[in-house]
Formats: C-alpha cells, sequence, structure tokens
C-alpha cells in the first residue's frame, strides 16, 4: 500500500476507526514485548498542554487513545472528537476517547471518561 494512501485515510477517517484501526494494528506490532520483568506495547497518544494569557505554554501531557468499547455503542456510532477524558480503573494510565465508555489499550480495562 502507498504512503499516499495511508496517510490520506488516518487524516480522514472518523475518530472511532482511528482510535480502533490503531489499537487493533499497535496491538499486534512486534515491537510489543512482555516478560515477567518488562512490559513494553506501542500506543497512539493524544498530546494536550494550556496557557494562561501573557504566560508560557504548560509542560504536555499525554493520554493513550482508547478505542471506544463496541458493546456500548452501535457501530457507526463515530463520536468526534476526542474530547472525553478519564483513566482506566484497572491501570490507572490516563486516557482520551471520542465517547464516554472506551477499552484501555494497554490492559484492556474498561475507560469511563467525561
Amino acid at each position: 500500500m502507498k504512503d499516499e494512501k495511508v496517510i490520506g485515510f488516518l487524516e480522514s477517517c472518523p475518530a472511532s476507526v482511528l482510535a480502533q484501526v490503531l489499537a487493533k494494528g499497535l496491538g499486534a506490532r512486534r515491537e510489543r514485548q512482555e516478560t515477567e520483568d518488562f512490559q513494553c506495547k506501542p500506543v497512539l497518544a493524544f498530546a494536550t498542554r494550556s496557557r494562561q494569557e501573557g504566560s508560557d505554554w504548560e509542560p504536555w501531557e499525554l493520554s493513550v487513545v482508547a478505542p471506544h468499547d463496541e458493546s456500548d455503542y452501535p457501530r457507526g456510532n463515530h463520536g468526534e472528537p476526542f474530547s472525553q477524558f478519564g483513566s482506566c480503573v484497572s491501570c490507572k494510565v490516563a486516557c482520551v476517547s471520542h465517547l464516554k465508555n472506551a477499552v484501555c489499550p494497554l490492559c484492556g480495562g474498561a475507560v469511563h471518561l467525561t
């Protein structure tokens, strides 16, 4: 597949599709490692920061992009944009999604966002 096609898809697909496709694809990458003492998993992250008028930018904060929970939302419920924030109830990682109920791409735990 040509790079331009992949880039075009990534630029134009709904947030729900982006989160689902990348969570599945990155979850199957060979960079994923799990041993008795070490775990490494590639994920899609969302970076945010802010500043008060006249001041410097705050440091970047990263949240893992969590795909929506397919058992809670029917297909085609795309939701836009990534504006729901919370954390995984199991592993406590900060998460962002496009809908209020998602699945943590690190541990598979439930994510309830606001």
